[in-house]
């Protein structure tokens, strides 16, 4: 299968026509210029002194935007790297002063995946990966993430950061900022979003969510559309699927034909949605609902809908006026199925711009790195095989450099063989067969013998598996990116609120390698 974000990034003419424009274009594509919803907009004021980091918001600005659910303790660092991505593009924007730009953060709240985001893991001073799991409210139905409250058992996985994490003298200040925010919180997404409103605080990063009322209000026609048209959007979702997979790459999100883009939240239940035979089944409860049914249900209650993943990115587009959106590579994928979607829709679909991809590291690992000889992407290989790297780079063992100078005699002596077998003709087929078999096995058997000789040192062999070891848990735990595993907390403790400046300062948007951050 191609890749996809590869492709992308190199505007590959067969992956670019499933999206609006190449990120490259992300200052000069024209967008259709739209008011902000005054109600919005005063929504949004306050929320922002809600979460208690009040600031200005333009509500006239076109917006550079991103999001993510909400996860315990900001989830994975690659939520740090979306914030990040679209604050830098929209000061980039901002600087000839012709137009306003605002860098707006989704909290995701409607989302209903607990697994996800009950459980982060942080790197301990120990330098061993620990799982924080929050369990939540025992017997808890499959509700939106802002109907679930936020304190049952979060002070203690906070205590339990605090004593494991890498400290400093703002470990105080951070835990003391963590247990106030899970007690002034009504529910796990606004938990979230009051960390990330203060690790964010000296920025313009505004936060948004969808719950506030002016935006459920705003986002009726979306609805009321996806009401009208039932299917519409799934059949469209599923044919730029199709289309994607049609030039080489697979599909993010596909949709039983049935499916709605939507969710009602009806008897304690976030229940999905199907339309058959002309009526909206909800199959959590079996209850059959006419279009004139759910349209009056709608705007009797609109805080009762919730988008899915595809219908989401049309209501974002509603609500604002986007240049971008900011997206990992796992959106990048479902994205490029959109396009029929926001067609469907007549509402214009904004660029996707690819985050930040980045590495914490520190003096202590580079310098373990630069003894091995290795870079933070080496650790996508089995560690078996960088162990054999790194013993490979130090000093040799007498017996293995003997082996070394006398192995490749014994290669040219037995291929010699074999060609003088060959020399035969076919007299000698058979012979050169056994030979081949033979210097087949006795290379094997070499190898073999050098990998033992490499290892005959005990101790080196041991004090580089645990070096290494502890480089593999911290740059790439269980062979998955640092980025995608750790939370922040993992390294806040140690740096401070500090942390987010320096990250904002070093980051490059306009870079799409893997970038690495000394701390």
């Amino acid at each position: 299968m191609a890749d996809l974000l590869r492709d992308y990034r190199n505007e590959t003419p067969a992956l670019l026509r499933h999206y609006a424009a190449h990120p490259s274009s992300v200052f000069t594509h024209p967008i259709a210029a739209k008011p902000w919803d005054p109600a919005l907009h005063a929504d949004m004021v306050s929320y922002q002194e809600h979460l208690g980091a009040p600031k200005p918001v333009d509500g006239a600005g076109a917006v550079f935007i991103t999001g993510q659910q909400p996860g315990i303790f900001t989830g994975p660092l690659y939520t740090i790297y979306k914030a990040i991505t679209a604050l830098k593009l929209a000061e980039k924007a901002n600087q000839d002063g012709t137009e306003s730009f605002v860098p707006i953060y989704w909290v995701g709240g409607d989302d209903h995946d607990f697994d996800e985001i009950s459980r982060v893991h942080l790197l301990n001073k120990q330098h061993r990966a620990i799982s924080l799991f929050w369990e939540g409210t025992p017997g808890q139905p499959a509700l939106s993430i802002f109907r679930l409250p936020a304190r049952e058992g979060l002070h203690g996985l906070i205590d339990t950061a605090v004593a494991e994490a890498p400290g400093s003298e703002f470990s105080g200040e951070i835990a003391a900022f963590l247990h106030d925010s899970v007690d002034a919180a009504e529910n796990l997404s606004e938990w979230h979003a009051r960390l990330m409103a203060r690790l964010f605080r000296d920025t313009p990063l505004v936060m948004f969510t969808p719950e506030l009322n002016a935006a459920r209000q705003v986002a009726v026609p979306v609805f009321e559309q996806e009401i009208t048209h039932p299917l519409l959007s799934t059949n469209r979702l599923n044919a730029g699927g199709a289309s994607l997979e049609e030039a080489g790459y697979g599909a993010q999100v596909v949709k039983d034909e049935v499916s709605c883009n939507f969710f009602v939240e009806h008897k304690n239940l976030r229940c999905r949605v199907h339309y058959v035979d002309g009526k909206f089944l909800l199959p959590d409860t079996g209850e059959r609902f006419s279009t004139s049914e759910m349209t009056a249900w709608l705007h009797r209650d609109p805080m009762a809908f919730t988008a899915n993943v595809a219908l989401r990115c049309v209501v974002q587009q509603h609500l604002f006026p986007v240049r971008a959106y900011i997206a990992g590579p796992g959106e990048l994928a479902y994205w490029g199925q959109l396009k029929g979607v926001f067609e469907a829709f007549e509402t214009p679909m904004p660029i996707v711009y690819p985050r930040i991809r980045a590495v914490l590291t520190s003096l202590k690992t580079n310098k373990l790195l630069n003894k091995y000889g290795l870079k933070p992407s080496d650790f996508s290989a089995p560690l078996t095989e960088l162990e054999e790297r790194a013993l490979r780079s130090g000093p040799q063992d007498p017996s293995l450099a003997l082996l070394k100078e006398r192995r490749s005699a014994i290669e040219a002596s037995l291929q010699g063989l074999s060609d003088d077998f060959k020399g035969l003709g076919k007299t000698g087929r058979g012979a050169t067969d056994l030979a081949d078999q033979f210097s087949a096995s006795v290379r094997q058997s070499l190898e073999h013998l050098e990998r033992n000789l490499l290892r005959a040192d005990a101790n080196r062999t041991a004090t580089v598996h645990n070096q290494l070891t502890r480089l593999s848990t911290e740059l790439a735990p269980e062979r998955k990116p640092q980025e995608r595993y750790y939370t922040l907390f993992s390294w806040l403790f140690q740096y401070g609120w500090d942390l987010i400046p320096r990250l904002i300062r070093e980051l490059d948007a306009a870079d799409q390698d893997v970038q690495e951050v000394e701390l």
